[in-house]
């Protein structure tokens, strides 16, 4: 009996353990979607599951997936496309960044704290290029070999903010408004046009405004590690308000709707 209340007690903190792990969390699926884990484990994901550092993400013909991270920004992820969470960390620290991964199809990244703290640590990889942002709602697509949608290589057009698309033969800054292309064997260049596959999806109604709310969101109520009233200390994650006035207030609530709350303070979502 002894046994199994330890075993019970192990699993529990186990799960509490991987929990924490979580860099952000699933809001939207639709058809079929895929997560195969950085140790080779593959999972159907849940609404409102959490996603790691190391995950793979894969849609099928119509699934789609919509995740929210940590910092607020978040991945909209297109039908038959693949992306790799390979890094991610939004502590208030030095160390803090993100790397994802495009390894084919379509994405749509709206970039929360980290692109306004260190969007020089916000990055998306590809097979031919790496995309770096300024504040950015951009969309991003990898086109391989023997598609019919058009030149194999590296894509990525900016909705708001900027973006710079650079490989080892160059690189180029693309601005609202524009698509920039990343070849293989070719430095990049801003397209004459935005490609027809850019056609924005119906899921994408979801993330209107949001660019908006995050670049107008004060940084000390979006997380930036600093202290937010009182004497103490209070981490703060997405759209929340504080209630709490003592001293040494350590909490932290991550995104909106969430709260945190100790014997001397409330940290809550609006």
């Amino acid at each position: 009996m002894l046994k199994s209340a330890l075993l019970g007690i192990f699993f529990a903190c186990w799960s509490l353990g991987a929990a924490a792990e979580a860099v952000g969390r699933i809001d939207l699926l639709l058809g079929e979607v895929s997560i195969t884990d950085s140790k080779a484990g593959s999972r159907t994901p849940r609404l409102g599951d959490g996603v790691q550092e190391g995950d793979t993400i894969t849609t099928g013909k119509e699934g789609e997936i919509h995740v929210t991270f940590e910092d607020s920004g978040v991945l909209a992820l297109r039908p038959e496309a693949q992306v790799q969470i390979v890094s991610f960390q939004a502590k208030g620290k030095a160390s803090d960044g993100s790397v994802v991964a495009l390894l084919r199809g379509t994405l749509r990244a709206i970039t929360g704290l980290l692109g306004r703290r260190k969007a020089e640590s916000v990055l998306v990889r590809t097979p031919t290029a790496t995309i770096g942002i300024r504040g950015t709602d951009h969309e991003a697509a990898v086109i391989l070999p023997g598609s019919d949608l058009g030149e194999p290589g590296t894509y990525d057009k900016v909705n708001a903010g900027g973006t710079r698309l650079f490989s080892r033969q160059g690189s180029v800054d693309v601005s609202p408004g524009q698509a920039g292309f990343a070849p293989a064997d070719a430095p990049p260049v801003v397209l004459p046009a935005v490609p027809a596959f850019f056609a924005p999806r119906e899921a994408d109604r979801r993330l209107e405004g949001i660019n908006d709310r995050l670049q107008r969101a004060p940084e000390t109520r979006a997380g930036s590690g600093k202290q937010a009233g009182g004497k103490g200390g209070a981490q703060i994650q997405g759209n929340t308000r504080i209630n709490a006035s003592a001293s040494n207030v350590n909490a932290v609530a991550a995104g909106s709707d969430n709260k945190a709350t100790n014997r001397v303070g409330t940290i809550g979502g609006d």
